[in-house]
């Protein structure tokens, strides 16, 4: 039996993306565990959140010929044990998953951490970040409350916390 105290993991540990070897159904490309939950990339681009018996799905709607692709690979190996054995070793992980192009010029990353699941929109100097279009489904209702975003589904209420956004600017002369 090993115990781990949650205390022991700074805010900025990085959980990594664990590609699916066959542990999940087809469709699922990389699983991850989020607070309170687990959240599952596809091969369509679509992230199923699971979270406190709250199931929803949330997907970019700005270009449908995306894949999300790891593209900073972990140096942790998984290894699942179920039923007497382990019928998945050395599973491969990504710290970092990316989507090359979710609309014109933007792209996206994810990231989980100990406590937090991110996604970082990049925007090209010739892209509008107003093309960035997210849909969440199997929400009867989406409301903001105090910058957050609640969403209401049949199964229960799960909150994205308030966007932080900057602008980096890099002048050469």
């Amino acid at each position: 039996f090993l115990s781990i105290k949650a205390s022991g993991f700074s805010k900025e540990t990085v959980i990594p993306f664990v590609e699916n070897m066959g542990q999940h159904p087809y469709g699922v490309l990389y699983s991850v565990s989020v607070p309170g939950g687990s959240a599952f990339v596809t091969y369509d681009g679509k992230i199923t959140y699971s979270v406190k018996g709250t199931v929803f799905t949330e997907r970019f709607d700005g270009n449908a010929a995306f894949k999300p692709i790891g593209i900073l690979k972990s140096e942790t190996k998984v290894n699942i044990y179920k039923g007497g054995h382990f019928p998945f070793e050395a599973i491969p992980s990504y710290s970092l998953l990316g989507f090359e192009k979710i609309a014109e010029n933007i792209s996206l990353t994810l990231q989980a951490k100990y406590n937090s699941f991110e996604k970082l929109f990049y925007v090209a100097p010739d892209g509008d970040p107003q093309n960035i279009d997210v849909k969440i489904e199997n929400a009867d209702m989406l409301n903001v409350v105090n910058g957050e975003l609640v969403v209401h589904t049949p199964s229960g209420t799960a909150l994205f916390t308030r966007p932080v956004a900057w602008l980096s600017l890099i002048h050469i002369s």
